[in-house]
């Protein structure tokens, strides 16, 4: 872009420069996000050279928010999975061992200069001291390299980072990326919000509030006290419908203050004056409403209560300053500050409106003057104002009139006093305009000054907004409070899947009960066949821990839910052949971190583990893990294994902490119905056959394939010899004598 005024250049060309670069991570600009577009960039460092230890400083540029982490290579996919995470700002020397969805950019920045660290840091929080934030060396070092990148790509960007905030010190139950993507928690497997549990909560009607929703599905609570204060929010709002109908009209015309301050210290504009004062009119208003509700939350009060915290100085000068009547979107020299605010304002705006009259005016009165009925008083960019007069009476133009264009038709003049006009025209319109400008700046000066109080209650709306919103959730699909506790038991009555219930009404969903604790029954062994329920009722139970974790209701009748430190997941099988790995090998890689990770307060969902090799291999693993997993020297999670392989069932035996879960079955007059019930007990058959006639294979795979499973189920093997042994058997005779021969007889 042009980086010079062209006014103070002469003799040569002006000056251009490169001044933004736009990376995925790193777009914050108005018009290229959406409301709800939340990108972070990312910034990693070593704990120490060779270690897997990382420190991760992690930003949203279009709010200007800061959150520290710390991590681990193996539990960065889950941090790039539950942040958004665009952009990672890494060391030259970075391995990227992982498929991570994301943009990692390199770079290699000196960080030894402390003094060079603690003023750059000073400079991008706006404060004298950084010592105030108690941040160790590394932390320094990490918000560094992103500072320095960010002044790389965009070094006219005004940009003041809010306090960092320490996400390592809030205890949260913890989601890797197989669990955010296998529970579907933020989108579906192909892609689609709607058909998530994040899709089927939203009911937000704020930006912020849609950001925040994300984000706490995301990140669930582990404290209990913060789940409690939640859900005694949502039981309120659900018990004051006309509270929660009016609080939901007031916000639906707050705004999104959290990047309306950034594009205040950069790209400010009219309208975002007018959208902060409008939001703190809504505070106001909510603060109202609840002022006015009866068995208000006492964290519900304290949120709204603006007697000490509400800039009401800012509120005040807004209301008295704007025309909120009519505000212009942009800064020109339309009015959008009040009559009376400015008087010098106010008499170059009166000028300025009144040049049509003045010229009007001008025009009549040099008619009359001069018997001219074709004069008319006109303006272009070229010439400016100037009087025309038609052919035919060009000869009654008076001598002090001067010529300044021929046309076809007509003849251009002005004059000495048409001269005067217009330079008082143009002068009261860059009078307004600079008078104007002088304001809007004292005001955007003014809301920036109190800038962490507005960010304060942009977070206070949002978590509003994000109540209301799970309220609505609770109320639409029936939702019951769950009891939280800091127990060990998992209890939960008529427990049903959240998304699959929303989306597949046309049928019943069949609900279902989970009883697990670290004792007694901590490891359920589900079998049965395919397509009865079994993934969707170990993905509920993950849901339901979640979204209780989250301070929402939960789908059930009944639901007793401890405190969980992670849910893992091993649910569905892919490649990753641009890798070089198998299904296989993906599988065991998540297992491996499951087992290296979990503890007593984990919970663990399985489905066909071990089903990727053969069918020996796949049963030893599976029953290894079994064991692994009940040693109570390592601690024992709550654990739902779903499988096929009927062996296992062995291990289901009273006293031994592991119990059988299958699917009823109701067989009659060769159907097969699916009840979709777990009940106590095991599967004595898969019904695998039937599945593949329901799928619509050929009669006769599957007439041929009952032949075959009846001679294994006799004798262990296939009695019968394979149609094709004899041909294939005539084939690798006629080859070269050191060829393997397949299917040879004995």
């Amino acid at each position: 872009e042009q980086v010079e005024d062209p006014a103070t250049v002469t003799g040569r060309i002006v000056k251009r420069d490169v001044t933004r670069i736009i990376s995925v991570g790193t777009v914050f600009e108005e018009e290229l996000l959406t409301a709800v577009d939340r990108r972070f960039i990312g910034a990693v460092l070593s704990a120490s050279k060779g270690s897997n230890d990382m420190h991760l400083v992690l930003a949203d540029l279009s709010t200007s928010e800061i959150f520290l982490q710390k991590t681990s290579r193996q539990l960065l996919g889950g941090l790039v999975e539950a942040w958004n995470i665009k952009e990672l700002i890494v060391p030259r020397d970075f391995q990227n061992e992982t498929d991570l969805p994301l943009l990692i950019t390199r770079r290699e920045y000196y960080l030894d200069n402390e003094r060079a660290i603690n003023e750059k840091l000073a400079e991008k929080f706006s404060v004298k001291n950084i010592d105030s934030f108690e941040l160790d060396v590394a932390e320094k070092k990490s918000l560094y390299i992103l500072s320095l990148y960010i002044d790389e790509i965009a070094p006219g960007l005004k940009i003041r980072f809010n306090r960092p905030q320490k996400e390592y010190q809030r205890k949260t139950l913890f989601l890797d990326e197989s669990a955010i993507k296998t529970l579907e928690l933020l989108q579906s497997h192909s892609g689609l919000k709607n058909a998530s549990l994040l899709g089927i909560l939203d009911f937000t009607k704020t930006a912020a509030g849609k950001r925040r929703l994300s984000y706490s599905i995301a990140n669930p609570s582990c404290e209990k006290s913060e789940i409690e204060t939640r859900l005694d929010n949502i039981e309120f709002v659900l018990n004051q419908e006309d509270i929660a109908s009016k609080a939901r009209e007031i916000l639906s015309l707050c705004h999104d203050c959290e990047r309306i301050l950034n594009h205040l210290g950069n790209k400010p504009q009219v309208r975002h004056l007018g959208q902060v004062f409008e939001t703190l009119q809504s505070v106001q208003q909510l603060h109202d409403l609840l002022k006015s509700a009866v068995s208000v939350p006492a964290s519900l009060k304290e949120a709204f209560d603006i007697s000490h915290d509400f800039p009401s100085k800012l509120y005040a000068l807004l209301e008295k300053a704007l025309y909120l009547e009519n505000l212009p979107p942009v800064l020109d020299e339309r009015r959008f500050i009040r009559p009376g605010y400015s008087e010098i304002l106010d008499e170059a705006i009166a000028y300025n409106e009144s040049a049509q009259a003045i010229l009007a005016d001008y025009e009549k009165k040099e008619k009359e003057k001069h018997d001219i009925s074709t004069l008319k008083v006109k303006y272009n960019r070229v010439i400016g104002y100037f009087i025309e007069i038609s052919k035919g009476l060009t000869s009654k133009a008076p001598s002090h009139y001067h010529r300044r264009q021929t046309l076809v038709n007509a003849e251009r003049y002005t004059s000495d006093e048409l001269k005067e006009i217009e330079t008082r025209i143009l002068n009261a319109k860059e009078d307004v305009l600079q008078l104007q400008r002088g304001i809007f700046s004292s005001l955007v000066e003014e809301a920036l000054g109190e800038r962490d109080l507005l960010f304060r209650w942009a977070g206070r709306i949002a978590e509003l907004d994000l109540v209301l919103s799970l309220s609505m959730a609770a109320d639409q699909y029936r939702y019951q409070r769950p009891e939280i506790t800091d127990g060990d038991r998992l209890s939960i009555t008529n427990g049903r899947h959240p998304v699959v219930e929303a989306l597949f009404k046309s049928e019943v969903f069949i609900p279902n009960d989970v009883h697990l604790d670290t004792a007694d029954r901590h490891l359920a062994i589900l079998t049965g066949p395919n397509m009865s329920g079994k993934s969707t009722y170990i993905r509920q139970v993950g849901l339901i821990q979640i979204m209780a974790q989250l301070g929402s209701y939960v789908p059930a009748d009944k639901a007793v839910v401890p405190l969980a430190d992670r849910v893992f997941t091993r649910i569905g099988a892919f490649d990753r052949l641009f890798q070089g790995e198998s299904t296989f090998y993906v599988e065991m890689a998540e297992c491996a971190r499951i087992f290296q990770n979990y503890t007593e307060r984990s919970l663990v969902l399985l489905d066909e583990v071990g089903r990727g090799t053969s069918t020996f291999d796949g049963i030893s693993i599976a029953r290894a893990m079994i064991e692994y997993l009940n040693e109570p020297g390592r601690g024992r999670p709550k654990t739902l294994f779903a499988t096929h392989y009927a062996e296992l069932s062995e291990l289901i035996q009273p006293g031994t902490g592991i119990f059988g879960l299958t699917v009823e079955v109701l067989e009659e007059d060769d159907r097969v119905i699916f009840l979709r019930k777990i009940i106590e007990g095991r599967a004595d058959k898969s019904y695998g056959i039937y599945v593949a006639d329901l799928a619509g294979m050929p009669p006769e795979i599957t007439k041929r394939a009952k032949e075959l499973l009846s001679e294994l189920e006799t004798s262990g093997l296939w009695q019968s010899q394979p149609g094709f042994s004899n041909k294939a058997s005539r084939r690798k005779k006629q080859g070269p004598e050191n060829q393997t021969l397949m299917f040879e007889e004995n």
